[in-house]
């Protein structure tokens, strides 16, 4: 899997997050989510399960990439601290069948200015 470093991301709008694996991969039965951090509270601002994430995304034909649309409220804050939350179980390892992921893994976002 491809981890960004503290990335800076452009409000208004993101429209889409590409993550990128180095595996083929299914969507499992865990959860994808997206919070901002203010004054030490965590707000979830979209969030992605199996149920819901077909109508709002797509794997490409290696299934190597996912591809999530983003609302147009989730980074609409400017110069705002973001994570996103990945459960183990919402990407299989397609050959095995099995997590890909052994951990939750955190990623964090800052919006510009």
């Amino acid at each position: 899997m491809n981890y960004p470093n503290n990335s800076i991301i452009e409000p208004p709008y993101v429209g889409f997050i590409n993550i990128t694996f180095d595996k083929p991969i299914d969507l499992g039965d865990g959860q994808l989510r997206i919070y901002q951090s203010h004054h030490n509270t965590s707000i979830l601002r979209q969030f992605f399960t199996n149920d819901t994430i077909t109508q709002v995304t797509a794997i490409d034909n290696q299934r190597n990439t996912i591809t999530l649309k983003i609302l147009k409220s989730t980074f609409n804050i400017p110069n705002s601290n973001y994570t996103i939350e990945f459960e183990k179980n919402f990407i299989l390892n397609k050959a095995k069948k099995k997590r890909l992921i052994e951990a939750p893994q955190n990623w964090n976002l800052i919006t510009g200015k």
